[in-house]
């Protein structure tokens, strides 16, 4: 559902999408709040998806499967800004403490999340590979 709502708001340059469009605008939109709110204090994604709230006693291993997942369609389905801020771990969830060994005390804990969105594009590609970014553009081949 996501790809084909770019798909159409790519083609249907506008300020407003209508009808079953609008509904799965709203419904996408709806899912990318929810991820924000099912996510682990460690930046993970709920291994529940989109079921409910973060569940004790997944496995590490679990957690980065279905977050993985979970950040897949978040990357088609945010814009970049969406992206970038509702997705930065909050201070009630990501910004605890952990032990420092080295220290012998806690220190705080590094933003989970880090700013993915146009970093490592390839040569000759659009920096994202969305259909907003245009899509993977090839480079034409040098003669």
């Amino acid at each position: 559902m996501t790809y084909a709502r770019n798909i159409y708001r790519q083609t249907h340059k506008g300020p407003r999408v209508r009808g079953a469009w609008l509904e799965a605008d709203q419904k996408i939109r709806r899912h990318v709040g929810e991820a924000k709110i099912y996510q682990n204090a460690d930046g993970t994604f709920s291994a529940s998806y989109f079921l409910g709230p973060p569940q004790k006693g997944h496995e590490f291993q679990e957690r980065i499967e279905t977050s993985g997942h979970t950040l897949e369609w978040l990357i088609q389905a945010a814009t970049d800004d969406q992206f970038q801020i509702a997705m930065a771990p909050s201070r009630h969830r990501g910004g605890g403490r952990r032990p420092d060994p080295a220290l012998g005390q806690d220190r705080p804990m590094r933003p989970a999340l880090p700013r993915i969105a146009r970093i490592g594009a390839l040569p000759g590609t659009h920096a994202t590979g969305h259909p907003r970014d245009g899509g993977f553009a090839q480079s034409a081949p040098s003669g």
